[in-house]
């Protein structure tokens, strides 16, 4: 668990492997670029069925800050934060080895002003949370298939239809007020109810900063699972 706080926000990020997995195929970072005042931090779930998630994670995730950096003559926050997606997602279709595949899901946000910027590509997911409840800013990226199971019966999946490194790689890019804290997840985390109420109840002031660090870790994770939440100050209490 990594926590720090500065004069614009409180900061949490966690990453738990699968218990059945030996590596985690997650990947996160965050970064606060002071001379510009942004804020950028995402999220990323390497695709099982790529040659390695976390080679794909840890690709999507290097290549978006990196190239997010290196753009910084782009006036536009959404323009910016979108061809840095772009890069990204062509770090892994043009690997000319083995294919690799992620989701991403990364909020920029210039903390003197009252919204911030969504990208999305997959299921990893953002949030906003305050009193009111979690409410799910993004929409997953996710088909439905089936197919027959040879016993006259179906086998239902729930499948990507698109991420980085696919073929139909074409992420959400939305703006957003800022109304709580914002949660980003892996599906891993998200999935896990305990692990979810306690974001809810450390925005809400039901649980303090060292009392949700210790009990984060005792959720149960039945895969990879990662968040990154932040609490704007000049929103507290929530």
């Amino acid at each position: 668990m990594t926590h720090f706080e500065n004069s614009y926000f409180s900061f949490f990020s966690a990453s738990f492997s699968d218990p059945n997995k030996s590596v985690n195929g997650d990947s996160i970072n965050y970064v606060f670029i002071e001379n510009e005042n942004l804020f950028l931090c995402a999220v990323a779930d390497g695709v099982s069925n790529s040659y390695s998630d976390t080679l794909s994670s840890s690709i999507a995730i290097n290549t978006l800050f990196e190239s997010f950096e290196t753009l910084n003559d782009e006036k536009s926050l959404e323009k910016r934060l979108l061809k840095s997606a772009q890069q990204a997602h062509l770090s892994l279709y043009l690997n000319d080895k083995k294919p690799l595949y992620s989701t991403l899901t990364a909020v920029v946000w210039h903390t003197q002003l009252p919204f911030f910027f969504i990208l999305n590509s997959g299921d990893s997911r953002v949030y906003q949370v305050n009193s009111e409840g979690i409410k799910q800013l993004t929409k997953d990226h996710s088909a439905i298939t089936t197919k027959k199971d040879g016993k006259g019966g179906l086998i239902v999946r729930e499948v990507l239809s698109q991420s980085l490194g696919s073929l139909s790689f074409k992420p959400s890019i939305l703006p957003k007020v800022i109304e709580g804290s914002i949660l980003l997840a892996t599906d891993g985390f998200y999935k896990s109810s305990f692990a979810m109420s306690l974001c809810f109840d450390l925005t809400c002031g039901k649980l303090n900063n060292s009392d949700f660090k210790d009990q984060i870790h005792t959720a149960e994770y039945n895969d990879d699972a990662s968040m990154i939440l932040f609490l704007p100050k000049s929103l507290k209490p929530l």
